[in-house]
């Protein structure tokens, strides 16, 4: 299946289910980034139940990375689309996250 097809499927099934009044819920969560061969790449992620409690990880944790930030992503809770995620704050090099 092609790229654009199954783009325009999961644009379909998202529109079928906010017709049927789907919820959305916010997640939160902090993201890690390391140094490999001498690029920003991210490393782990750690969910956070509140957007201050994700602020409060990524300081926590920001001084033993090269990078951390913090996010807030919207997630269809019936079909599991998220949508990009809106950075809260980062500390040190971080990169972009591309949603998959």
């Amino acid at each position: 299946m092609s790229t654009l097809k199954r783009f325009d499927n999961l644009n379909n099934l998202e529109h079928k289910a906010n017709k049927r009044g789907a919820h959305m819920s916010t997640k939160f969560i902090v993201v890690s980034f390391g140094m490999i061969a001498a690029a920003v790449a991210p490393q782990r992620t750690i969910p956070a139940s509140t957007d201050t409690g994700a602020l409060r990880i990524a300081a926590a944790i920001a001084p033993r990375w090269a990078g951390v930030a913090a996010y807030a992503v919207e997630v269809n809770d019936d079909t599991g689309l998220a949508a990009a995620p809106r950075l809260l704050k980062s500390f040190g090099k971080t990169a972009e996250l591309n949603p998959a």
